[in-house]
């Protein structure tokens, strides 16, 4: 993944992708599909060591931050937003708020659509750990903690209050598909919108802050998408049911609610929601 030929950095992320235990992605290559006989039986797939690991996810931040093969800077990206955790194993002070730094400029900086969405969605993942960073560093932890918090991005930490307008520009029914997809993923990974039930919560969750209701504006902006997969995919966001005394999952596949106040609810499951890349 360090070569110099960028084929051989390419050959590298499949390598680790599979090594990792994912499956193959929809990455476009701008390769010609190269078909390949069948085994009667996979090869056994090596895993990373954790020091393998940690060095991949070392690698990867270099990649967001300079690559110059556009294929590779998608399949790295790819790798750090298919498992996020990926960055914990990366024993290096700073190494979120460095992420951060990349995925931003990648968004802001780029007119590709694809490196835009992964940029996008990049900056949602690493807010957290940049936040973390900027307390472990003796930086701006409460501005952080707060606009953090509740609009999923670590710019906040920065004195940049323009999450939500970003997020709000990427969802604009001019943009193409799959940077509104991107921003669904970028919503969902802020706690605030995971933890409350509506713009009054979520203001509160964010210290009075506009952002958080900005962000649920723009989440409810979404379910009015012309596209199925985004209204499909925003939705589970706002899963969410009243205030409840009890509630009994039945083996019929039902769920009752019996309200604390108002009429009690009954609902059908209709999917359990396991993958998170699919609607529920």
């Amino acid at each position: 993944m360090e070569a110099t030929a960028y084929e051989t950095r390419l050959a590298g992320l499949l390598a680790a992708r599979r090594m990792l235990g994912l499956e193959s992605t929809d990455v476009d290559d701008g390769l010609p599909v190269v078909s390949q006989p069948a085994h009667a039986a996979a090869p056994p797939t090596r895993r990373l060591s954790a020091a393998a690991t940690g060095r991949l996810s070392w690698v990867l931040v270099l990649m967001v931050e300079a690559e110059p093969q556009r294929t590779c800077t998608l399949h790295a990206m790819q790798l750090l937003c298919d498992v996020p955790g990926l960055l914990d194993a990366w024993p290096v002070a700073g190494r979120g708020a460095r992420l951060h730094r990349a995925a931003r400029a990648r968004f802001t900086g780029s007119r590709d659509d694809e490196l835009r969405s992964h940029g996008l969605e990049l900056i949602a993942l690493s807010a957290p750990k940049a936040g973390a960073d900027a307390e472990g560093s003796g930086g701006a932890a409460g501005p952080a903690a707060g606009v953090g918090d509740a609009a999923g991005a670590g710019v906040a930490a920065r004195g940049e209050g323009q999450w939500a307008a970003r997020l709000a520009e990427a969802s604009a029914a001019d943009q193409p598909v799959p940077l509104r997809l991107a921003t669904t993923r970028a919503i969902g990974s802020s706690a605030a919108l995971r933890a409350s039930a509506g713009p009054a919560s979520m203001a509160e969750a964010s210290g009075g802050r506009r952002d958080g209701v900005g962000l649920w504006l723009i989440a409810l902006a979404l379910l009015e998408d012309d596209d199925d997969e985004v209204r499909g995919m925003i939705i589970k966001y706002f899963d969410t049911v009243p205030t409840a005394n009890a509630i009994c999952l039945l083996k019929s596949g039902y769920l009752f609610v019996a309200a604390e106040f108002g009429n009690h609810h009954l609902y059908e499951i209709a999917k359990l929601g396991e993958n998170d890349d699919e609607p529920s």
